[in-house]
């Protein structure tokens, strides 16, 4: 697996291939650290990211249960991780989704912040990129040039982390995901399928 992988020594990107952006290192790598304290096996490390997801979905939940002053968004967020469940439990998207939803939470009140956590997102599933010509847009129509370039500031933030990173460890072959996305059909969560979305 990657976890086991980059535990081995190997550096993605330099040592071997991952069909993701960089980001997605993170929820794949933390239940691979922590399962090494049951021992590292497979059951362990599956018993942590589902652990994982699911208080990445709480802690989602508790944002929108403040954000949402109707009371009617919480019902169907829960809704749909209910009929998803399976899935949610097994993949890494509740991870670029609590960033997307830090993001724009943020957007308003904490431009900075909203432009690394939307960038991080961006980092981790290609989809959120679609947000960066909305909350361009948002700011344009307000006449609020200073919060822009407070969103700017943290998207180019992240932006130099990781390109920092990637000269650091030498991961040459950082930008290679992108052919794995070419190669597949349009997913709800691809970055074509969250272009699809926004226009309609």
């Amino acid at each position: 697996s990657i976890a086991s992988r980059i535990m081995d020594g190997q550096v993605p990107f330099r040592d071997f291939r991952i069909e993701y952006p960089i980001f997605a290192l993170l929820p794949v790598l933390i239940p691979g650290l922590l399962s090494q304290l049951a021992g590292g096996s497979f059951e362990s490390y599956a018993c942590w990211f589902v652990l994982q997801n699911l208080v990445l979905g709480l802690v989602t939940a508790s944002m929108i249960s403040r954000l949402d002053a109707s009371g009617k968004a919480l019902p169907r967020y829960l809704i749909a991780t209910l009929f998803a469940f399976p899935i949610f439990l097994f993949r890494f998207d509740p991870f670029p989704a609590l960033l997307t939803l830090i993001a724009i939470a943020n957007v308003s009140r904490k431009p900075f912040v909203a432009g690394m956590s939307l960038m991080a997102s961006v980092a981790t599933k290609l989809y959120g990129i679609v947000l960066v010509p909305v909350f361009g847009l948002y700011y344009v129509f307000n006449r609020d040039i200073r919060r822009m370039l407070g969103l700017m500031a943290g998207i180019v933030c992240i932006c130099a982390i990781l390109l920092g990173g990637v000269a650091w460890f030498r991961m040459d072959a950082a930008a290679d995901f992108m052919h794995y996305h070419l190669l597949r059909g349009i997913q709800i969560e691809s970055l074509a399928g969250g272009i699809l979305l926004l226009l309609e």
